[in-house]
């Protein structure tokens, strides 16, 4: 442990700090043998830092290791873009456009790392469906008032239980996280 503080030391490395959890390994026991620790940093000198002011470090969640991974970011947002984000949802239409592989390819090859690519991504898909529904708002619709009327209705139980049972169990686990199985089941 000394010989690597002095490589520290003489390289004038310096922790970069963290976004979101400050723990970045734990033992995965129960109770009160239960322990977290942060062990995972990431590290530069003041050279790197000036060349890249606005890096940021995310403590990703723990899925396989006992480390939790660690994203670096360019972006000053990278917290607020990968955990406040629950806007983005990818539209079937938009793969049928001629479009938007031209989109997804541009905004894919802006960034080296793979989180920022993705939100690069739906930042440009975003945008782009927003103008085409702006263009949208300009056809005259289809649904009459008393369809509207019969789509604004209130669920019943059973319709919402009928819809539920015809979902796949494990498919789309929103909202809180949930797949369809928990519902299913309870």
């Amino acid at each position: 442990m000394t010989k690597f503080r002095e490589v520290l030391e003489n390289c004038h490395l310096g922790d970069l700090g963290f976004s979101s959890s400050c723990f970045t390994w734990s033992n995965r026991r129960l109770g009160n043998s239960f322990t977290k620790e942060r062990l995972d940093r990431a590290m530069s000198n003041p050279e790197w830092c000036s060349l890249f002011p606005k890096v940021s470090v995310l403590v990703l969640a723990i899925r396989t290791s006992d480390h939790s991974p660690l994203a670096i970011s360019f972006k000053e947002d990278v917290y607020e873009r990968m955990y406040h984000r629950r806007g983005f949802k990818f539209e079937a239409w938009w793969a049928k456009d001629v479009e938007c592989p031209n989109i997804i390819k541009s905004a894919w090859d802006e960034d080296i790392l793979i989180n920022a690519s993705i939100s690069n991504v739906q930042d440009r898909l975003s945008a782009w469906s927003d103008r085409v529904e702006e263009c949208i708002r300009f056809v005259t619709p289809r649904v009459s008032e008393d369809m509207k009327n019969w789509l604004l209705q209130q669920f019943t139980e059973d319709e919402v239980r009928r819809a539920l049972f015809q979902m796949h169990p494990l498919k789309f686990p929103r909202p809180y996280g949930f797949p369809a199985v928990f519902y299913q089941k309870n």
